[in-house]
């Protein structure tokens, strides 16, 4: 050591030697020991000096040490300092951040985690944490841890964690490892950020889609529905979806669409019940509103269906009405869970929301089937009534016609290119000339199409047709196209013809029969007839003796034979026309209306009648408007109609003897129409020839054919007006029929 001066107080200098000896660690100068003596001690002596250089190191790896230690105080209160900083910056981050060893274990989470997930340190530690994903992502995440470690890069998934209140909410999880120089994974670091709302919105964008997707696709339906209960599924976190269908008559409920549904449910629950105490669905449907059931347990809607739940196992049911456009119930969606549940906000405008992706789907499906049977029916009724439809552009001549259009024809329209033009060159001249006219014509004068034509098809045949369309106005009143129809009337044109021919025949057979009643009915009236030919007769006769003997005086009274033979005149007249009468109902002509007087004519039939009516002892009675004016009928005709309704009554009557015999004839004008009545006070009709008394060959008499009344309506309907029987007039019955007062023969 250096011997060195010292300096006591007062800077005075000791005036006494001392020892520096360098305190040195590995070749290190640590610091430099100095030794003097004071007044009150002696400065070493040169004995202990080797003592001192023995302990010089050790004094140096002490100090050395001491520094060290120093100085890793301040490290570690500055790491502290450092550590409390980080934390209460990640604990008031807004997204979850966490840390954990390459195992997952020695795990750290952030405050907003812990709060999120409502778990204790506790209980997240030692891999608790992988719990609070939802079980279906949990597989995913693992992979992904699993690629993080082994790969050592950032990775991460989308996934669906528990919150403290039972509900899972989409997150992005990002996590990078942190590795030493070694390459060795000394920590791994993760944030989680929820991105529920924007996840939600895109499960719905992509629902929606594939669902329109596969409506373009023309998929079934159920495949369709089946869609939408998935998606609906992952957006309500629900056990399991349905969507049951109303049938026509709106009572029962079936399934139509779901997802995770268990086994046999589809069938425990189809055919429930529409009404207001039948479950979520059957009272959601009946209802048209929304039911919320939180606890089926202990909601009575549900005790009709306490074996479904207890098989089951469901605790909640959220059932939403699926609405048409038109107010009538499609049918339901159903969100079932295993748990008791409210429904929230997000859930409520998931299941409104995919209520009404359900109804536009079961519309355009059931739009959909409709057009197509309905186009099924058009083809099969174009096919059966030998119909085509067409289209015609005028301004480029495009034609297009339907399939049974081109049947018709023989060949398509686009085999002759589609033109209006290049069809009818296919035509013979004057076939297309009569279609290019009526089409011409059509066009200029802005009409609609009708007209017949006939075209004779590559085969040779020919065909007639009936060509209809409707004209298409453009904005400025010009007529733009045609859409119309050509029908092949050939085969109704043959039975046209042969209904004319067959029609004539039955006027001739009709007039026939006619003629043969008329025949009968002056059979039934030949005592009545005789009564009446035989009055002028006897007054022939009377008239012929009395002029005899006028002449035979002694002096002939000549004025008095002259009036006897004026008499027998007169009588002769009136037996002529009593004739003429006979010959002209019962003799063989065609129809022939003109107008007439019903006074007059019902005249002649009483006069053919009279003796009938007085023989039965039946009192008559006409009540006749005097205003009445000439009906346009056939005279003929309408006699028979009238001797049959007086024979009739007559008939009647003869069994009548409790009361006075009565016959009323009765005429009423009724707007455009006379209605003329026939009654009479005897026994009426029985109850079980009501429905059948017009009916041919139905009748009473032992020796009637059964066509007096059959023919009678025939007649009346022939002239325009109808007959019925007035049933239920006390006694008797009466025949009412109308006449048009100026509609001819029909």
């Amino acid at each position: 050591g250096a011997k060195a001066g010292h300096t006591g107080e007062g800077g005075e200098p000791f005036g006494e030697e001392g020892y520096f000896i360098p305190l040195v660690k590995k070749s290190r100068l640590i610091a430099v020991l100095c030794l003097t003596g004071s007044r009150e001690h002696k400065k070493p002596g040169p004995d202990g000096l080797p003592t001192l250089l023995a302990i010089a190191p050790h004094a140096a790896i002490a100090l050395d040490n001491a520094k060290l230690f120093s100085e890793l105080e301040l490290e570690k209160a500055d790491l502290a300092e450092r550590e409390h900083e980080f934390r209460m910056a990640n604990d008031t981050m807004p997204s979850m951040t966490w840390s954990a060893d390459a195992n997952g274990a020695n795990e750290w989470f952030n405050k907003e985690w812990y709060e999120y997930t409502g778990l204790t340190p506790e209980q997240a530690c030692n891999g608790g944490w992988k719990y609070v994903f939802h079980p279906d992502d949990r597989a995913e995440s693992a992979a992904t841890w699993h690629r993080i470690v082994t790969k050592r890069e950032m990775s991460g998934l989308e996934a669906r964690k528990l919150r403290h209140d039972g509900e899972y909410r989409w997150f992005i999880v990002r996590a990078k490892p942190h590795c030493d120089a070694t390459g060795r994974i000394v920590r791994c670091y993760g944030t989680e950020s929820d991105i529920d709302d924007l996840k939600r919105a895109e499960i719905l964008l992509a629902g929606e889609k594939r669902s329109f997707e596969m409506m373009t696709t023309d998929q079934p339906l159920a495949t369709i529905l089946d869609s939408l209960c998935q998606t609906l599924f992952v957006l309500t976190d629900a056990a399991f979806v349905t969507i049951m269908l109303q049938d026509e008559e709106g009572r029962t409920l079936r399934p139509g669409g779901g997802y995770k549904l268990p086994d046999g449910f589809s069938d425990a629950v189809c055919g429930i019940p529409v009404g207001p105490e039948f479950g979520s669905c059957g009272t959601a449907a009946f209802r048209q509103e929304p039911v919320w059931i939180d606890n089926v347990d202990k909601d009575t809607r549900w005790d009709c269906a306490r074996d479904i739940v207890d098989r089951f196992g469901f605790k909640s049911c959220w059932s939403t009405p699926i609405m048409s456009g038109r107010g009538s119930v499609f049918g339901t969606i159903a969100v079932y869970s295993n748990r008791p549940r409210s429904a929230g906000d997000r859930e409520r405008q998931a299941i409104d929301r995919f209520t009404q992706i359900a109804s536009f789907v079961l519309e355009r499906k059931i739009a959909e089937d409709a057009l197509r049977k309905s186009e099924a029916m058009l083809a099969e009724g174009q096919r059966i009534s030998h119909t085509g439809s067409w289209a015609w552009t005028v301004a480029t001549d495009k034609l297009e016609w339907s399939e049974e259009h081109g049947n018709i024809f023989g060949y398509k329209v686009s085999e002759v290119g589609g033109t209006l033009g290049s069809m009818l060159d296919r035509m013979l001249p004057e076939e297309a000339g009569l279609v290019r006219e009526a089409m011409r014509k059509a066009v200029s004068e802005k009409t609609d199409i009708q007209f017949e034509y006939q075209a004779t098809l590559p085969g040779g045949n020919t065909i007639q047709l009936l060509c209809t369309g409707r004209a298409s106005v453009g904005q400025s009143g010009e007529v733009t196209g045609y859409v119309g129809t050509t029908m092949d009337i050939t085969e109704r044109k043959r039975v046209e013809s042969e209904l004319l021919r067959s029609a004539a025949h039955l006027r001739e057979v009709q007039a026939e029969l006619e003629h043969v009643a008329r025949a009968t009915t002056m059979g039934e009236l030949a005592a009545s007839i005789a009564h009446e030919v035989n009055q002028p007769l006897t007054g022939i006769v009377a008239s012929g003796g009395a002029a005899l003997r006028w002449l035979s005086k002694a002096t002939p009274d000549v004025v008095r034979a002259r009036d006897s033979l004026k008499n027998v005149i007169d009588d002769g007249r009136r037996a002529s026309e009593i004739v003429t009468r006979i010959r002209k109902m019962f003799r063989k002509e065609m129809a022939t209306v003109e107008p007439i007087r019903m006074t007059e004519l019902i005249g002649d039939v009483i006069s053919l009648t009279r003796g009938e009516l007085q023989k039965t002892k039946i009192a008559l009675k006409l009540d006749i408007p005097h205003n009445l004016p000439a009906i346009p009928v056939d005279r003929v005709q309408l006699q028979q109609v009238f001797v049959n309704l007086i024979l009739n009554a007559i008939e009647a009557l003869r069994e009548t003897s409790d009361r006075d015999r009565a016959l009323t004839i009765d005429i009423a004008l009724d707007g455009e129409y006379a209605t003329i009545g026939v009654n009479d006070n005897g026994p009426g009709i029985p109850e079980d020839r009501v429905e059948s008394i017009f009916r041919p060959f139905e009748t009473s008499k032992a020796n009637g054919m059964g066509m007096g009344l059959s023919i009678c309506r025939t007649i009346v309907e022939n002239h325009g007006g109808q007959m019925r029987l007035i049933h239920g007039s006390a006694p008797g019955c009466r025949f009412e029929f109308t006449l048009p007062l100026e509609l001819a023969i029909a």
